[in-house]
């Protein structure tokens, strides 16, 4: 067993996680990733110039993540163009191959290895994963596996590349796959060596429930979003490739890009918080006892109309002071009930995106959702009509088309406040421009 888990043990012997547990956690890592097998030149033993698919490969996986995505978007895309979506999303995505576990070495055959071809067949991307679970089946001893083969992992690229240039957390539905925070608890740190961006991440979630330890080297020249990622990353110091982001091209964007984009749209719209057993109808949320009546009446007589919404906005979290969060909530909504009712935009806003996500404990009222909605979006509510193209594009209101529908309100959004709806306009024309072919 490694001195460097031994130590790990013995750190957190006052803590709450027992010693025998970090010990077995241990045990499952008896052969750590050697340095060599972290260097840019040939990150985990694959080359980035003479790479054989066919000799190392275990199989083509991009069909099985294209049928989940466009699963997701069954309100999107009828049954009869699945079909050519999925085939459109593996023919416009990198070649994904998992290596053969056989090829593997010792370090790295308790996790996985895949590679990310373009479509010369070179390699843009080479990934090894440890402890792939699905939520929520993530047992503790599994969960500290990670964390101990992740602070392996990070003191080893701290001792080959410094310090990590940026961390964040990682996200499936960015382009670049990568979130800046600068915050200590993020999960994910990137370093840039040589044109090879390499990221760890302790733990990150994808496709909504899976869940695993993952470390990707990518290349910057090959990768379509390299540069924006590289930009982003040293943008606290500079970026090597433009003296100014914008002057970067933006990239076109790929159909699985376009479903991923829809697929995190469309998981908004279908908000587990409707499912919770202790909402309410508005009506119920809007009578107030007389002590928080007193409350609301105290801010209202001080704001009105779009000054009410923004001190609404701005003091949710402190509104009644000691009290429950269920009173706060309701104090809240019936703040945003007078201000809609003195003409504010973004009052109603809130109202009927309470009423179709379940926000503040408000039961779901499509009906009444669409309502609120459609009075803000008259004003120009940019969030209104982004959420009245979703009602729209999950049927969940009576349209003779419903893509047509939301492609309209997504247009008037884009028009109306330049950009905030224009990646769901992209990517539903992109998804959709195959129902015409």
């Amino acid at each position: 067993m490694s001195q460097f888990c031994l130590k790990i043990a013995h750190a957190v012997r006052a803590a709450t996680i027992a010693p025998l547990t970090m010990l077995c956690a241990c045990g499952e890592l008896e052969h750590p990733i050697s340095s060599d097998e972290l260097s840019i030149e040939r990150p985990l033993g694959i080359s980035w110039n003479d790479f054989d698919r066919d000799a190392v490969s275990r199989g083509n996986w991009s069909r099985p993540g294209c049928e989940e995505l466009v699963k997701k978007l069954a309100a999107v895309i009828p049954a009869v163009y699945v079909d050519a979506s999925v085939a459109h999303c593996v023919n416009g995505k990198y070649s994904n191959v998992y290596i053969k576990r056989e090829m593997l070495p010792a370090s790295l055959a308790r996790g996985g290895v895949s590679v990310n071809l373009s479509a010369d067949s070179l390699p843009v991307e080479i990934e090894y994963h440890f402890q792939h679970r699905v939520l929520p089946d993530d047992p503790i001893l599994v969960r500290l596996q990670r964390i101990l083969h992740a602070l392996i992992l990070d003191r080893k690229l701290n001792e080959l590349y410094g310090s990590p240039l940026a961390s964040g957390g990682f996200d499936e539905y960015s382009p670049t796959g990568f979130v800046v925070d600068a915050g200590k608890r993020r999960p994910c740190r990137i370093w840039i060596k040589d044109r090879i961006g390499i990221m760890l991440c302790f733990q990150r979630v994808i496709y909504t429930d899976g869940v695993e330890m993952a470390l990707t080297f990518t290349h910057l020249d090959r990768a379509p979003m390299g540069r924006k990622l590289e930009c982003m990353v040293q943008a606290a110091t500079e970026c090597s490739v433009a003296d100014n982001a914008s002057e970067i091209a933006p990239p076109v964007l790929s159909y699985e890009s376009a479903l991923k984009t829809l697929a995190a749209w469309v998981d908004r719209g279908n908000s587990a918080t409707c499912e919770k057993d202790d909402l309410q109808p508005i009506d119920s949320v809007w009578s107030l006892s007389a002590e928080d009546q007193a409350i609301a009446e105290a801010i209202t007589d001080k704001f009105q109309g779009d000054a009410l919404a923004q001190y609404a906005f701005d003091n949710a979290d402190d509104l009644g002071g000691e009290i429950s969060e269920e009173r706060r909530q309701k104090i809240l909504m019936r703040l945003f009930q007078v201000a809609a009712s003195q003409g504010s935009a973004a009052a109603m806003n809130e109202i009927g995106a309470s009423l179709m996500y379940c926000y503040q404990g408000v039961e779901r009222n499509i009906e009444l959702a669409r309502l609120w909605l459609e009075k803000a979006a008259a004003l120009g509510d940019v969030y209104a009509m982004k959420s009245l193209a979703l009602m729209s594009l999950l049927r969940l209101t009576e349209t003779q088309d419903n893509i047509a529908a939301a492609e309209a309100l997504l247009e008037r959004c884009s028009i109306a406040d330049r950009g905030y709806c224009a990646e769901e306009l992209e990517a539903l024309a992109k998804v959709t421009k195959v129902f015409n072919e």
